[in-house]
């Protein structure tokens, strides 16, 4: 049995609503509105549209029980994922084997391969990049910087966003940390 004719038009009407209700990927907003969309996908509006930012990590997307922005737990999104705050995308890998932050709207992981590895601090991270391989990444705030290779062999150069190898070293490379990190190939 049908439901009666106006009824059927209250639920419609209704189905409408909610639907315009509720935010999506495209839809025009206030540039730094942030939305829970699911558990795992917060909308960010940077440009006036929404945009999908995944929120991998275990907490996915939090709406705080008060009136501030959500929160995205995105420790466990993949390099190359979507991201759109560089100021608040830096952090370390759960095995702190390597640094995680926001770089033209693409998450990026940076080995940290020097002793140490990555380390949380209160004012962002340490990600020891004295040892690296052969086109690992690497920031424009490491280009010009070098490293040794994990079996000491080599000395390699950040060049255009790729760890290279600049030398090969006959005894050993070594990072001196005494004189601004100059690189030591014997």
């Amino acid at each position: 049995m049908a439901p009666p004719p106006r009824l059927a038009l209250l639920l419609l009407l209704l189905t409408l609503a909610l639907a315009a209700c509720s935010k999506k990927v495209g839809d025009a907003c206030k540039i730094g509105t942030r939305v829970c969309q699911s558990k795992d996908m917060m909308l960010v509006c940077d440009t006036g549209h929404f945009a999908a930012e995944p929120c991998k990590g275990p907490n996915g997307c939090i709406e705080p029980p008060y009136t501030a922005p959500p929160i995205c737990d995105f420790s466990g999104d993949k390099a190359g994922d979507a991201c759109f705050d560089d100021r608040q995308k830096v952090l370390c890998t759960p095995d702190e084997t390597a640094k995680i932050s926001c770089y033209k709207d693409k998450l990026v992981i940076e080995p940290c391969r020097g002793p140490g590895g990555c380390m949380q601090l209160d004012n962002g991270v340490r990600c020891n990049r004295f040892v690296a391989r052969e086109g690992d990444v690497c920031l424009e705030d490491s280009e010009g910087l070098y490293a040794c290779d994990e079996e000491k062999k080599a000395a390699l150069e950040c060049k255009m966003g790729k760890y290279i190898k600049v030398k090969a070293c006959r005894e050993s490379c070594e990072v001196d940390v005494t004189q601004n990190n100059l690189v030591i190939c014997r």
